[in-house]
């Protein structure tokens, strides 16, 4: 109500000096049930579209399409966009890009937003101060003062309603099946929405033309006013050398404290180290004490590097995959990081207790023995020192018959079931013999047969 009756004194141009001034950015849901990258009968919900529009020419200068929502990681990947050229990535989907319909490569000198929490967040003040960009936040309720970006979502939401009936879209009424008849991921919708950027950049809107735009005939479509305000009116901040990598670490996080030692950057369990000379410089000046060392930042959507300004550029410290625990840890987010951290910590928790009550155990135990021994040596008599070197002789020695190889292993002997086997199968044997009798006869004398034997 309050926004209805809001009187209109001027129009979205007001107060916008020329392109690449003013910058609007929301994101909304987009009416439309996915199924996932990897299985397409598993359905996981509804995308988030992101999308910067520039206010002098009403082109549309970013877009985005994932399932971050009200995130920091969302409207940084938006942002990413103004530096990369979209005719490349559209091209990926198989769309052609006629030539300067999607303008990029420029920081806005004011970015308008509502009040969500990922533009009011410190991090998003912080961007804004590092890279000269104001924010300016929408009273709440009052979506009519970034208008331009907010038209932009209804006429992608009709024409989607319009395109895709009965294929995932989301009716407002019973029975709308949006599960049951979705068909799309996440690289579709994407398509979807570039397709959807080429067309609204190029087509006709009613625009507050002035009088030379009159003049010059410019048509009134966003990539035509774009172009004409460039090239009439005042050029965009372009984003050159220097101040693209600036930008870039502007769009990192801060907020986590790491450590210098020996050992590299350590946070948490995780090692990072840069085989350049004044990393190992830094490295060995911190020697054994671990000391917090600023100017680190990190991309939360990956673990495996974190990154630091040296000289004006930046340097990537990657995850030390030398040390054998840590490759598992690749490609984790820092999200999927800090669960598994707790996880690991809630379990040391666990077992630090196990472990003081199995050290009390053990200590009983070990003075159980003593306490034994010294029963069974009794009172009488004393310890004697003379001829301790016999003594321990005599021990090793004893020691060393118990624990012979033979004697442990049972090498050498046949083991007692053996024994029994090989008499079973002996007595078995016999029993299926014949027995051979030997007679001994009597002593005869054969002396008259000594000549037939030649004797």
């Amino acid at each position: 109500r309050r926004n209805n009756e809001r009187l209109l004194h001027g129009n979205s141009q007001s107060g916008c000096l020329g392109p690449g001034h003013i910058v609007e950015v929301d994101e909304v849901e987009i009416d439309m049930i996915n199924v996932a990258s990897t299985d397409s009968r598993q359905t996981v919900g509804r995308a988030v579209m992101y999308l910067a529009v520039d206010v002098y020419s009403c082109c549309i200068v970013g877009c985005w399409v994932d399932y971050d929502n009200n995130s920091f990681v969302g409207i940084t990947n938006l942002l990413m966009n103004l530096l990369e050229n979209p005719e490349e990535r559209y091209r990926r989907y198989g769309l052609e890009v006629p030539e300067g319909i999607c303008p990029y490569g420029f920081i806005p000198m004011e970015l308008r937003t509502d009040q969500g929490a990922e533009y009011t967040s410190g991090d998003m003040r912080r961007i804004g101060r590092e890279i000269g960009m104001n924010i300016t936040l929408v009273a709440p309720g009052t979506g009519s003062l970034k208008g331009l970006v907010e038209q932009a979502f209804h006429q992608f939401q009709e024409l989607l309603r319009g395109a895709a009936a009965g294929k995932g879209i989301i009716l407002k009424r019973y029975g709308s099946q949006h599960y049951e008849t979705a068909c799309t991921d996440i690289e579709d919708v994407r398509k979807i929405a570039y397709n959807f950027v080429i067309y609204f950049n190029q087509h006709k809107r009613n625009y507050p033309m002035d009088k030379n735009m009159l003049k010059e005939k410019v048509p009134p479509v966003p990539a035509a006013i774009w172009k004409y305000g460039c090239e009439n009116i005042m050029s965009p901040r372009w984003i050159t050398g220097m101040m693209r990598d600036q930008f870039i670490f502007a769009l990192l996080k801060t907020d986590r404290q790491f450590k210098i030692s020996r050992r590299g950057i350590t946070y948490k369990g995780l090692y990072y180290e840069l085989m350049e000379d004044w990393f190992l410089d830094k490295m060995r000046k911190a020697g054994n004490r671990k000391e917090a060392v600023t100017g680190i930042r990190y991309d939360p959507r990956s673990i495996n590097n974190i990154y630091m300004m040296q000289n004006g550029e930046i340097k990537k410290i990657p995850l030390n995959e030398i040390r054998e625990e840590q490759r598992s840890f690749r490609d984790m987010t820092w999200k999927e990081y800090d669960k598994l951290w707790k996880e690991k910590r809630e379990a040391d928790k666990v077992l630090e207790t196990q472990d003081l009550q199995a050290s009390a155990l053990a200590a009983r135990q070990m003075a159980d023995v003593v306490e034994a021994a010294k029963r069974m040596q009794g009172q009488q008599g004393k310890n004697r020192k003379k001829n301790l070197r016999d003594a321990m002789r005599q021990e090793k020695a004893a020691i060393t018959a118990e624990n012979t190889v033979e004697t442990r292993m049972g090498l050498g002997s046949i083991p007692e079931q053996q024994y029994q086997a090989i008499d079973s199968a002996v007595e078995v044997e016999d029993k299926g013999k014949k027995t051979a009798v030997i007679e001994v006869l009597d002593d005869l004398d054969f002396s008259d047969l000594d000549d037939s034997f030649g004797v």
